[in-house]
């Protein structure tokens, strides 16, 4: 019995005065070349920020994000790769503004796993090569705003980046620009 009350003391938001920010963005692009010569790419990310005062707060983040390359060059073979990745993050948030601002910005930093799958596809000789790259523990850091546009609902916009590593040791920085919305509960 004890345990329970213990439980439920410990998860209430009320009793630790927390609150919570659910978020959801989109992105797509697409850069063409030619007909036969393009790049897509499209991601979706949602967000769960648990809010531990007016200014600091804990954001746990899914990304999955896909891309898709087409080459055929004069006389050569028409490829196309895929890939995909997935990005879980935790960032500690330090907000820059009170919560009732109509501009909110903020600093983030944490970790992320990211997890990625390359498939490359030789179209002309229907052949297919699969790199699977390593699940890593990588850094994370950023930067972002948050516009009020309504009590409660926001605009986010921010800019996003991972310590990847590529392969012999080598490390790359990942990023994205990201724009969505936002509701504090």
């Amino acid at each position: 019995m004890k345990i329970c009350l213990l439980l439920s003391l410990l998860l209430s938001a009320q009793a630790w005065a927390l609150n919570y920010e659910l978020g959801v963005s989109y992105a797509r692009k697409k850069n063409s070349f030619d007909r036969q010569n393009y790049f897509e790419t499209e991601s979706i990310t949602s967000s769960l920020s648990l809010y531990f005062s007016e200014i600091i707060a804990l954001e746990m983040s899914y990304t999955d994000a896909k891309a898709n390359r087409f080459e055929k060059p004069p006389g050569g073979n028409s490829i196309q790769t895929y890939q995909k990745t997935e990005v879980m993050g935790a960032d500690l948030i330090f907000v820059l503004a009170p919560r009732k601002s109509f501009m909110q910005p903020y600093l983030k930093g944490g970790a992320a796993q990211l997890k990625r799958r390359q498939v490359t596809y030789d179209r002309t000789i229907n052949t297919r090569e699969a790199l699977d790259i390593e699940t890593a523990v990588v850094p994370s850091y950023g930067a972002g705003i948050k516009f009020s546009i309504i009590d409660g609902l926001s605009l986010r916009v921010s800019y996003d980046v991972w310590r990847t590593p590529v392969g012999g040791g080598v490390v790359t920085d990942d990023n994205q620009i990201r724009a969505g919305l936002s509701w504090m509960l």
